[in-house]
């Protein structure tokens, strides 16, 4: 008895992924080249789609699978706040779960979700094989990015997050009045826009020097005693609100002058409460539920056929808040814009653990 051949066959014979033989045998955009290829390699093997199957499948639950690396921080719930209430406004509920920063758990999470036969899934900064995608791909279901992808997930649709202009129009400011160095407060656990700032700064004029907390809370006497005494100063430090208030209570209490002798950045999180300072912060603040209105938008519209997932989105989730701890340095030659072409965009591309950026 002949074998009926599947959608792997076809893709595996064509030399494609199971999502390309997918889009290309369904109609939907391809590369003219690859659709011909794999149409041909249809006809050969004598694939027909199970049309009972298909049929099946476009009976919509009207829910949305969301797996997260990790769900332990303000980025991560105000992101889940946004997708749950744009979902909504669609008439989708959102089914959460979290694979705890273990690779077999994502996949796991990412093949049950399959089987509840979810209408789409989010995978938020995921890592692992990705073995079950190809099952999301034979059935049209969207798997879609959000922040970052790595391992089997790198040829899924990614809808990123930017701090690129708000980063920008900081940098802008501090070589107005006259700043060129700039330090970085690096907590253990590294922090994605921190990284996304310094990444920035270094491919602009500023020289970026970090300053590497390895355990506990910051150092904050300790940073601002080693800073004072460079041959070439750092005049401005950038840290997470946390870091940046303690810097700049241990600035008063050595009568570092803020901003006259050094100026402090924060970068907050909306959904963080204010902490109160003498003079208020300057900062970055980020609006990551940003992502998640956008990643509702352009899920609804694909499933309805008014868009095409592909490739990758940016979403700038910063704003540039100047407040009462920027200011001039006076000894310090402040460069021209010829000096100080705009930094390249820059996205979150790095998963919960930290270890890759772009």
């Amino acid at each position: 008895m002949k074998v009926r051949a599947t959608l792997h066959d076809v893709a595996e014979r064509a030399g494609v992924s199971v999502a390309t033989a997918s889009r290309a045998l369904s109609g939907r955009k391809s590369n003219k080249k690859t659709l011909g290829r794999v149409r041909e390699v249809a006809a050969e093997l004598g694939y027909v789609a199970n049309g009972a199957a298909r049929s099946l499948r476009n009976v919509r639950t009207m829910t949305v699978g969301a797996v997260f690396n990790q769900l332990h921080d303000h980025l991560s719930t105000e992101l889940l706040d946004a997708l749950v209430s744009a979902l909504d406004q669609y008439g989708y509920s959102l089914l959460v779960a979290t694979a705890q920063g273990v690779e077999e758990r994502f996949d796991s999470l990412v093949h049950r979700f399959r089987e509840r036969r979810v209408d789409a899934l989010f995978c938020v900064n995921p890592s692992g094989k990705g073995v079950a995608l190809a099952r999301y791909a034979a059935a049209g279901v969207p798997a879609i990015c959000l922040f970052s992808k790595s391992g089997g997930y790198e040829n899924q649709p990614l809808i990123a997050a930017s701090i690129h202009e708000a980063v920008n129009l900081a940098l802008a400011r501090l070589r107005s009045l006259g700043h060129q160095i700039v330090g970085v407060i690096r907590p253990r656990r590294r922090s994605r826009p921190l990284e996304a700032f310094r990444e920035i700064a270094r491919k602009s004029c500023m020289t970026v020097r970090s300053y590497e907390v390895h355990d506990g809370p910051i150092d904050a006497v300790g940073v601002l005693n080693s800073m004072m005494n460079e041959q070439q100063r750092t005049t401005v430090l950038v840290a997470l609100q946390t870091d940046a208030v303690r810097l700049f209570e241990a600035a008063d209490a050595l009568s570092i002058l803020v901003p006259g002798a050094l100026s402090i950045i924060a970068i907050r999180n909306r959904a963080q409460q204010m902490t109160g300072t003498r003079l208020p912060l300057s900062m970055i603040l980020l609006s990551p539920g940003r992502v998640g209105v956008e990643a509702a938008s352009a899920l609804v519209g694909h499933l309805r056929g008014e868009r095409t997932l592909w490739g990758s989105i940016a979403v700038e989730v910063g704003s540039w808040i100047e407040g009462g701890t920027m200011g001039t340095i006076t000894t310090v030659r402040a460069a021209t814009s010829a000096e100080c072409p705009a930094a390249p965009g820059h996205v979150w591309r790095d998963h919960a653990a930290g270890t890759k950026r772009s």
